[in-house]
């Protein structure tokens, strides 16, 4: 029998398959703006921690040789 082929592929109702292709485009679509917001985010914290650790780092070059931020005697 014609009907009873069991490789036939299933009929999809074009109506259903353009939803659900509009539907998928629209959840990529938001999900590629979350990363887009999530990489901005992720790009603002790192400037910020290298600006940081450059104030980190300004602070310790200028504290003197072997001294301890609470030394407060002078060691002669």
């Amino acid at each position: 029998m014609p009907g009873n082929n069991p490789n036939a592929m299933p009929q999809r109702n074009p109506n259903n398959f353009y939803a659900d292709l509009k539907n998928n485009q629209k959840t990529l679509e938001e999900y590629r703006e979350e990363k887009d917001i999530t990489m901005h985010n992720l790009a603002v914290s790192v400037q910020n921690l290298e600006i940081q650790i450059g104030q980190i780092a300004s602070a310790l070059n200028n504290r003197p040789q072997g001294a301890f931020p609470s030394d407060t005697e002078d060691p002669r």
